[in-house]
């Protein structure tokens, strides 16, 4: 449960660096905003409110919620959807075989509308590769999209979907390819017995 300043229970809302390198740091960030803005960037810095937000270890994280999904400007976007049993995953690239669960694909939520043009690819339960063109958001943001996802976009309107077939499913968890991921896999395992 958030507090009045967006904090999750628990977590600690942690003061700007105020040293000399974390202001040249918020510098250069600004100077990075500024020029990309003066040359006619797509990318615009949106601000997010704190219901949007939590800080864990310092550290702050977007919450990928409709509400939240809303404050950033939509964009025609094409890929790869895995639509299947309350589970909805997106990939910029064709992926090389489906996992039943894979912890580097990126959240894919729907709107009301993207989920009824969807509707067939749900009912059987079953899962499907597709490949897409919508119109959505990707807030590009690190935080908690979907159940357990660390990225996220939501789909406001499908334009054109194509099931593929020639697809190679794979039972399990991929393995995570991601930063933390490795870094959780090069650990030893002391528990009881070792």
């Amino acid at each position: 449960m958030a507090n009045a300043n967006g904090v999750m229970s628990g977590c600690q809302n942690v003061s700007p660096d105020t040293s000399p390198s974390g202001q040249v740091v918020r510098v250069i960030a600004a100077i990075a905003m500024t020029l990309a803005t003066a040359c006619g960037s797509e990318q615009r810095e949106v601000a997010v409110p704190p219901e949007c937000t939590m800080t864990i270890d310092g550290v702050e994280h977007f919450i990928g919620s409709p509400n939240c999904f809303k404050r950033f400007p939509e964009r025609k976007m094409s890929g790869y959807w895995v639509v299947g049993f309350e589970y909805s995953v997106y990939y910029a690239d064709r992926p090389q075989a489906v996992w039943e669960l894979d912890p580097n694909a990126v959240w894919l939520s729907l709107s009301e509308e993207a989920g009824q043009a969807a509707a067939s690819y749900f009912a059987d339960g079953k899962p499907h590769l597709l490949q897409v063109d919508f119109v959505g958001i990707h807030p590009g943001r690190p935080g908690s999209y979907g159940v357990g996802f660390r990225d996220g976009v939501h789909m406001t309107r499908l334009l054109r979907v194509q099931e593929l077939a020639d697809v190679e499913w794979r039972r399990g968890v991929a393995p995570d390819t991601s930063q933390e991921g490795r870094a959780r896999t090069d650990t030893t395992f002391s528990g009881p017995g070792r």
